[in-house]
């Protein structure tokens, strides 16, 4: 049995090691087919900021407040502790107000099963560090190790560097612009006040983030509180709501985009495109578990993906789902913010597709495509060469591209745009 260990200098690098180990145990991230790249470029696209294991819009504010409250401790005069310390002890305050305020019923409080034994161990600094320079709270491209040890004053930067940082007249109106966050109660981290909801001033800041940052103008955040489409979307459960029916699916949010004439084209596109390549990989990936259950003789699990498999190439007939350079189109859109993608899955993409519009491909010849890029993408750690626990799906189902997350983010802010105070 494989195992990962890793040596670790600091608490620093102990919690982003932490971070990215949870993100592997997240249901549905096991990459098989090795298309993530392509999958989190568009998700970068369409939810700039989140991530799968972010949990409720509070953390946007807390975290900077209590970077804020760290830089006040330099204008009042006092001595000030290491940065990212004070910033893991008041996360683990944090928690601990927010367990003893809300009932066990209440979700997305992180640390709550560890708040008391040891601390957080998932940062919520960490956790949403990219989303909080993304949306201006926090104004910087440094790494939040980078950011504390800039705010604790032990590390040098050049001219460049530290103009970007420091933005004002003395040194207190210099740090403080560095968290783009009013702190207009003191007391905000007492028992008493900290809520896991979030105000309506609260709610009213990110809602203004999403729709005033020209960097995600066109992401689905953005469009949908920019055109007020929230209210006609998610119902009190966070559920997508059409035709007088709750139901979760990225279809109907795709739907919804699509049709609705302010939102902008480039979000109409990109998330067109992004439906598009989800439904092409769920065929694929119904195929690699066809394969790794007639590998393990699970025969009533081969016939259930086989059901499945008809089931998904009916949905797309007449969908003209793998036109020509269908896979091109794709490829470019992601490639175009910045992502890079690796010759495997590009060519197994391509492979994929062309087989698809191949009228006269079997089976076996799409079996044998999932099958070599598995074992191109993973060698010998790759499923195909090791036990399967029956039934067990494995690799990547449809794909909604954070949108599970995104939609208790923006039901938070709704809730917040809708609450008295």
């Amino acid at each position: 049995m494989s195992q990962i260990g890793w040596v670790d200098f600091s608490p620093k690098d102990r919690g982003l090691v932490k971070t990215a180990l949870a993100m592997l145990n997240e249901p549905g991230t096991l990459d098989e087919l090795g298309i993530g790249q392509i999958r989190d470029g568009f998700s970068d696209l369409l939810f700039p900021g989140m991530s799968t294991i972010q949990t409720r819009a509070k953390y946007f504010i807390t975290v900077p407040r209590i970077l804020r409250d760290y830089q006040l401790l330099n204008s009042a005069g006092k001595r000030r502790p290491d940065a990212f310390k004070f910033l893991s002890d008041s996360e683990n305050e944090v928690a601990k107000a927010l367990v003893n305020f809300h009932d066990e019923n209440e979700g997305g409080i992180i640390g709550r099963t560890r708040v008391n034994s040891g601390g957080v161990s998932r940062r919520p600094s960490a956790i949403y560090w990219n989303g909080l320079r993304t949306l201006g709270l926090v104004k910087t491209s440094l790494s939040l190790a980078d950011f504390c040890r800039h705010l604790d004053g032990s590390t040098r930067y050049n001219t460049d560097e530290a103009a970007m940082l420091d933005e004002g007249g003395d040194d207190t109106t210099k740090e403080i612009n560095l968290v783009e966050l009013a702190n207009d109660d003191p007391d905000w981290m007492s028992e008493e006040v900290l809520n896991i909801a979030l105000t309506h001033k609260e709610a009213t800041l990110l809602h203004s983030c999403f729709i005033e940052s020209p960097v995600i103008a066109n992401s689905v955040p953005a469009q949908l509180l920019k055109h007020g489409l929230l209210l006609d979307l998610l119902d009190n459960d966070c559920k997508l709501v059409g035709n007088n029916k709750q139901v979760e699916s990225f279809d109907l949010l795709v739907e919804s985009l699509c049709a609705g004439e302010k939102v902008d084209t480039p979000c109409k596109s990109t998330i067109k495109l992004a439906q598009e390549f989800s439904l092409a990989m769920e065929g694929a990936h119904i195929r690699y578990n066809i394969v790794l259950a007639e590998k393990h003789e699970y025969r009533d699990s081969v016939e259930r993906y086989k059901l499945r498999y008809q089931e998904w190439f009916k949905k797309i007939q007449g969908l003209e789902l793998f036109q020509s350079d269908c896979e091109e189109a794709w490829l470019e859109e992601v490639s175009s913010a910045g992502r890079a993608i690796n010759e495997k899955p590009r060519t197994f993409i391509k492979n994929w597709c062309s087989l698809m519009r191949n009228n006269n491909a079997t089976d076996q010849e799409l079996d044998e495509c999932v099958k070599e890029q598995a074992i191109k993408n993973k060698g010998g750690r790759s499923l195909l060469k090791k036990g399967l626990i029956k039934d067990q799906w494995m690799g990547m189902d449809r794909l909604d591209y954070r949108w599970s997350t995104a939609k208790g983010i923006l039901h938070d802010i709704q809730e917040g745009l809708n609450a008295k105070t």
